[in-house]
């Protein structure tokens, strides 16, 4: 049993139902990312930190995965995120999110099944669901990080499909976000009409008074949809904070669609990346960083 939560504000464990169907998963994109490098399945459990944090200690030998938007310390020092970090035991674990965004936590062996759906708090056990080996794990660790060049970055500009709108497709309107635990809001004058030709969207995009609202918890389809929003643009009003002013763009559905084909390419290219790095590392490759145009890119450098 590897780790002890000894403080929790806002931090629940939770699962998407699958890669196309994100559940209330906020940022699906990160979710997926500290499954990839903690060797869990896409799908996995997870922790998700709204806006809080989970402060933990390693009652033994283990390694812990961090993605999404926040910070990392671990005794006190600030540690690298998008990455899996060895940790030992007494060692003290703080993760917090920025504010009104949110950071995934996700450990090597998998956080078991019976916490699905539970809201972490001071004294809960955190234990893997299997076994490893921590020497294997030791050997590819440095594998396990999502390189800089396809860490997701936030767009202001968030896309809305809605059929009512076809004359207004490609033009952008301002909109104020607003943040709640239970929804999105944004706010603006004008909203698009609703439409009851839209059945599968998930979440929907509901008409309201003064907006648009977009469900983030359990909801239930009435006659107030008048959209979705695509995958990406989805995960970008999670890491965005409240407030913010964002352009929302009226788009087809097709339009919308092609987005969201190309992010689950997205997500598959980062499953490939992390699984073609620890193949690179087992077979002696060392890796080396490489800045271009001020990002920073991995070069994995194998002897012949």
């Amino acid at each position: 049993m590897p780790f002890e939560i000894t403080s929790a504000e806002k931090a629940m464990v939770i699962r998407a139902r699958g890669i196309f169907n994100r559940g209330n998963v906020l940022d699906l994109y990160s979710y997926v990312a500290s499954n990839v490098i903690s060797l869990n399945s896409l799908n996995a459990l997870a922790i998700e930190i709204r806006g809080g944090l989970l402060e933990l200690q390693a009652l033994d030998e283990g390694f812990i995965s961090v993605a999404g938007y926040g910070d990392v310390l671990v005794n006190g020092e600030l540690c690298e995120n998008w990455t899996t970090i060895p940790v030992r035991p007494q060692d003290n674990i703080t993760i917090r999110s920025k504010n009104d965004s949110v950071v995934y936590v996700n450990i090597i062996g998998g956080i078991p099944s019976g916490l699905e759906g539970v809201e972490l708090r001071h004294g809960t056990k955190l234990s893997e669901a299997r076994s490893y080996d921590s020497e294997e794990i030791c050997r590819i660790l440095s594998a396990l990080r999502v390189p800089e060049t396809i860490r997701p970055t936030t767009q202001k500009v968030i896309c809305v499909a809605t059929p009512k709108m076809r004359k207004q497709y490609g033009n952008t309107v301002k909109a104020v976000l607003f943040k709640k635990r239970e929804y999105y809001l944004l706010k603006m004058e004008r909203p698009p009409p609703s439409d009851e030709t839209i059945v599968d969207a998930e979440p929907p995009v509901l008409r309201s008074d003064g907006g648009i609202l977009i469900p983030i918890l359990h909801y239930e389809h009435d006659d107030n949809v008048c959209g979705w929003i695509p995958s990406d643009d989805l995960d970008s009003l999670a890491r965005l904070e409240s407030l913010h002013l964002v352009d929302v763009k009226y788009c087809s559905e097709s339009y919308a669609m092609e987005k969201c084909s190309e992010y689950m390419e997205k997500l598959l290219w980062l499953k490939r990346t992390i699984e073609t790095s620890i193949e690179a590392v087992k077979r002696g490759a060392k890796a080396f960083r490489v800045k271009v145009n001020g990002r920073t890119y991995i070069a994995w450098i194998e002897s012949l």
